[in-house]
């Protein structure tokens, strides 16, 4: 069928009815639609003696989600004979609208999407058939559904009629191809990542083989960024990057690609250019748009990168090998000042680079079986009991000479060089006997989480070791739990599938790890014996500030709980985090709000004294909703507080959008009033988010005359309740306030009743 494109240009794969889920509505009420059909018939030829039993049949046609809708196989154009209120519900129009007229009114100019050919088919042939097509609705709009078709036929075997059940998976759909870009995507600037990077120079390679011309990868990495992201903290430090990234992307051509691998490098992929000189030149311009001051807190910074080029053909024959040497460059620039620019020759594959590979690679080698690797682990925490149920080890290189070697530095040599299986069977048994040893120190560390790479389920002995680990250490196999990654599962999905069948099999749990970042489809996950999904950081960083990550969050939430998946959250580091998270059914939580990776000692003492137990934590810290307001200016804070002094009502304030979007996550909030004018974001983007992340909050809004356009718009997106100018009055603003407040609490006494009666 036609593509779903992403918003990148890209084309995401077709979509078959197996890739978006399970189809129950369809697969269980065609068949009654059938007999139903054959049983209407019937009994009007009969004279109608079961009007009862015809009636209940009706009325359950009715009123089913799905669309219904019949047709007339006898007539040359298979009139609509029947719709019932699903089909209504689905596509806008009304039943008079739809009777008489063929189907194919509901696919417009989309009659040429392939999921239409096993359609097609079932009608040339009169059978049944199935597939995932998309209609247009009344308005206009586009939705997918998945359609299933069945001829009806009477006594005789002819023809009579066609039963079709349209069932509406747009918001499936939609939230699958948001996840495929997400795992493409840097969640921090939107910039291609490095997966999309290396499709892209690919490409960009195979076009200039095409046309015979030369392509550039540009390797650019921001200087004096670690002490700027110390000195003003991780969010300005992600601002700054945001900043860099929309630099970079307006000073490409239409045909180019700017990625931010990680850290603080971009890439820029240059698809077409005359010479190798010309590479460098728009090295030179990019660099010069970066330059330009920008603001970080209350300072002023001058953004500088220093930039490595690699050409094609001739600096490299591969994708892989562009970007690694485009890095070198980029390395030897760095070291012959900031702020240059050089292009890779041979010499810049270093000999000593190399050797200092294969040396650590020695060193890791030793490493493994002499003691240098040490295990963190890192605490699971509850939301509904707060207490630990869990731990997940997390490998540790401590060299005699170098230090404390971080895991992005020797686990991917590790990869490369085949250690991964040995380091990975170390640390599996490692981790075990330590969590026997804690339950035999009458502790209760939950289930221990130890990842696994694809090297040791592509061994397939990865289920011997398991069995031969946990025989060893005496730990009981549900005490186990492995974490796979959605990539090893597609690289490996039938080797993988046996493996972790056999594993569930003798008890061992299975976690998926880092969910949304790969191409996993809802298809493999009701394949494999998951028990957990690990929602990856990426999504909870700003879950409590952007709505469009937290939409994604909650909706991956709720669909592992449709499948029985418990959910645990990766990357908490906030009390609204995590309260938001467990007010939208998150089973646990894994982060630094509760704790980093710790040694086994320091996890041992918290088992002992209860450490992560925070049982207060489930009730809000304040009994009584209370009234926010937002505003840079202290003064207007603290006049709305002497507006509302004596009136019993509490009140908080915050002094920018994204202090306060962290209150209303912290706190009963029923009135939010914010100033237009803010460094952060507008009020009117401000009080949108607060529609979305917390529709039932009254919002009001203080602004100048000067802004009402911007006003204006926002109260008719209904991201404003109510508005005041500047200056306002007090009494007619404090009454307002209260009244809003009585209507916030007369909505929530009134959905509490409901709530009890239900």
């Amino acid at each position: 069928m036609d593509p779903v494109t992403s918003r990148n240009g890209g084309a995401m794969k077709a979509l078959r009815p197996a890739d978006v889920g399970p189809a129950h509505a369809a697969d269980d009420f065609l068949p009654r639609a059938m007999r139903f059909a054959r049983r209407a018939r019937s009994a009007a030829k009969a004279g109608s003696p079961d009007d009862a039993a015809l009636r209940l049949y009706q009325c359950a046609l009715e009123h089913i989600p799905s669309g219904v809708m019949i047709t007339d196989a006898r007539a040359a154009d298979h009139p609509i004979a029947y719709v019932n209120r699903g089909f209504e519900s689905l596509t806008g129009y009304a039943r008079e609208e739809a009777l008489g007229r063929n189907g194919r009114f509901l696919l417009g100019g989309l009659l040429g999407q392939s999921g239409l050919d096993p359609i097609r088919r079932a009608l040339r042939e009169a059978t049944g058939g199935r597939a995932v097509i998309r209609v247009i609705c009344k308005d206009g709009g586009v939705r997918w559904t998945r359609l299933a078709v069945a001829p009806v036929r009477d006594e005789a075997g002819i023809l009579t009629h066609f039963v079709s059940i349209f069932e509406d998976i747009d918001e499936r759909v939609r939230m699958q191809g948001e996840l495929a870009r997400r795992a493409n995507h840097d969640s921090v600037t939107g910039l291609a990542n490095g997966r999309l990077l290396l499709d892209r120079i690919a490409q960009a390679m195979a076009g200039a083989n095409r046309a015979s011309r030369k392509m550039a990868v540009l390797s650019m990495d921001l200087d004096r960024y670690k002490r700027i992201n110390d000195r003003y903290g991780h969010a300005r430090g992600d601002a700054l990057l945001q900043v860099a990234a929309k630099r970079l992307a307006g000073a490409v051509r239409g045909v180019d690609t700017v990625a931010r691998p990680g850290g603080d490098e971009f890439v820029v992929v240059l698809a077409e250019i005359g010479d190798s000189g010309d590479a460098q030149e728009m090295a030179r311009g990019l660099q010069a748009a970066l330059g330009e001051p920008t603001g970080v807190g209350e300072s002023c910074v001058t953004l500088t990168a220093t930039a490595g080029v690699a050409v094609y053909p001739g600096d490299g024959d591969s994708a892989e090998a562009l970007l690694t040497h485009a890095g070198f460059a980029m390395d030897q620039a760095k070291r012959a000042g900031r702020g240059g620019c050089l292009r890779y020759h041979e010499a810049m594959s270093r000999p000593d680079a190399l050797a200092k590979g294969l040396d650590l690679e020695q060193e890791l080698r030793r490493a493994i079986a002499g003691g240098e690797l040490v295990l963190h682990y890192q605490p699971q925490v509850s939301l509904r009991s707060h207490r630990v149920i869990g731990f997940e080890a997390l490998v540790r290189w401590m060299h005699p000479t170098k230090g404390l070697i971080p895991p992005g530095d020797f686990i991917p040599l590790a990869e490369e060089s085949g250690l991964i299986v040995q380091l990975g069977e170390w640390a599996m048994e490692r981790a075990c006997r330590q969590a026997a040893a804690w339950a035999g120190a009458g502790l209760e560390p939950g289930v221990m989480a130890v990842n696994v790479s694809a090297a040791q389920i592509r061994s397939g002995t990865l289920v011997a070791t398991v069995r031969r680990i946990l025989e060893r250490t005496a730990l009981p196999p549900g005490s186990l739990e492995i974490e796979v990654t959605e990539s090893m599962l597609i690289e490996n999905i039938e080797i993988a599938a046996a493996a972790l069948d056999e594993l569930r099999a003798i008890g061992v749990k299975i976690a998926m790890d880092d969910f949304g970042t790969g191409y996993s489809s809802l298809g493999y996950l009701r394949r494999l014996p998951v028990g957990r999904l690990k929602i990856d950081r990426s999504f909870i960083r700003n879950l409590t500030t952007d709505p469009g990550e937290a939409s994604i969050a909650l909706a991956v939430i709720a669909m592992a709980h449709s499948l029985n998946i418990e959910v645990l959250a990766e990357g908490a580091e906030s009390e609204g985090q995590v309260r938001t998270l467990r007010a939208h059914g998150c089973d646990a939580v894994q982060g630094y709000f509760y704790s980093r990776p710790l040694p086994a000692e320091e996890c041992e003492r918290g088992l002992r004294g209860d450490r992560w137990q925070n049982a207060e934590d489930d009730a809000r810290s304040d009994s009584e909703p209370a009234v926010l307001v937002v505003d840079d200016e202290p003064g207007v804070c603290n006049a709305l507080r002497r507006a509302l002094h004596g009136s019993g009502c509490r009140v908080l304030s915050a002094s920018g959008a994204r202090e306060g979007l962290e209150l209303l996550a912290l706190h009963e909030i029923a009135v939010v009033v914010s100033d237009q004018c803010m460094p952060e974001m507008s009020g009117t983007e401000f009080l949108g988010r607060v529609k979305d992340l917390h529709p039932d909050v009254v919002r009001i809004m203080l602004s100048g005359y000067t802004e009402l356009d911007a006003v204006t718009g926002a109260i008719n997106r209904g991201a404003v309740s109510k508005f005041f100018t500047k200056p306002w009055d007090d009494d007619d603003l404090s009454r307002t306030i209260l009244g809003a407040l009585r209507d916030w609490q007369q909505r929530q006494q009134r959905g509490q009743v409901l709530t009890s009666r239900l």
